[in-house]
């Protein structure tokens, strides 16, 4: 195909594409408002509050070289098993318990600060992802299941994926020489209020992506895309329409399993993969050019 014509399809798409989402905005604007009402008041209540001290951290921790330092103990499982250099093992660990954006953004600090190659990024956001215990345990756990022991059984198996992740790709690297110690740690006011703006900005990022997909979500609920692909989910696994309309959404935007019906026991490992994938919103992709 020529170029002349690629260029005259994707026109036409993004023409099509933005009169569509413009015309929805205008035609569905209650159900948008309220969407956009209820994300504000999610980042407000819940996203804020949970995640923007460990987004400070994640930054202050790179910035001063204390994760070369966190490192050190786990020396010969980081560069025999895992086939990383030592220093980076610490980001793995930190990923696993701080929560979804917090791996990606410790990265993305490593790439901003030349600390690690574009391959290196890539091949660690494979397994530096995972939900928060308290995120899956207080979404899922206890609002869902009533049960503190199901949470955690979630959150296990998505640390697990993580391990057996890692430690495959290990599998095809030869293990990096062991590197003297250049890491010095360092500290001024100017890192701490760096860290704190880098947060702050990140925090925005993430609010402001939650409120868009919170408005193409009300949009395509309400011309029925939710519907139809609920009802393909049904049909495939017996679950009921409203919690594969509650499913699909979270797909999107993982939030929305708190929606789900109590004690949805059957599909424990349904749960657990959404919750491995992290929906469409988290999905980890810093700046690595």
């Amino acid at each position: 195909m020529k170029e002349s014509h690629k260029q005259s399809i994707l026109l036409i798409t993004i023409l099509i594409v933005t009169v569509t989402f413009g015309y929805s905005m205008i035609i569905y604007s209650e159900d948008v408002s309220k969407a956009v009402f209820k994300s504000i008041n999610c980042c407000l209540t819940v996203i804020i509050p949970s995640l923007y001290g460990f987004l400070v951290l994640a930054s202050f921790i790179v910035k001063t070289n204390f994760y070369a330092v966190m490192s050190k103990p786990f020396d010969l499982l980081s560069r025999y098993v895992f086939k990383i250099p030592t220093e980076l093992f610490s980001i793995f660990l930190i990923s696993l318990f701080a929560g979804y954006p917090v791996g990606a953004k410790l990265i993305n600090e490593l790439i901003e600060n030349n600390k690690i190659t574009k391959k290196e990024a890539e091949t660690m956001l494979c397994y530096c992802y995972a939900s928060s215990p308290t995120f899956i345990i207080g979404l899922v756990g206890v609002q869902i299941f009533s049960s503190v022991k199901v949470g955690l059984y979630i959150y296990l198996s998505t640390v697990l994926t993580n391990i057996i992740i890692g430690i495959l790709i290990g599998l095809t690297k030869k293990p990096p020489p062991k590197k003297p110690n250049t890491y010095t740690v360092k500290m001024s006011s100017q890192i701490f209020i760096n860290s704190i703006e880098s947060g702050a900005k990140s925090l925005f990022s993430i609010c402001i992506m939650i409120v868009f997909f919170s408005i193409f979500i009300a949009i395509i609920d309400k011309m029925g895309v939710i519907l139809f692909l609920s009802e393909q989910l049904s049909q495939l696994t017996s679950i009921d329409n409203s919690a594969s309309c509650t499913i699909i959404k979270s797909i999107f935007e993982i939030s929305n399993l708190s929606s789900l019906p109590k004690y949805f026991f059957k599909y424990i490992p349904l749960i657990a993969g959404i919750f491995s994938f992290g929906g469409v919103l988290l999905l980890p992709s810093p700046p690595v050019s």
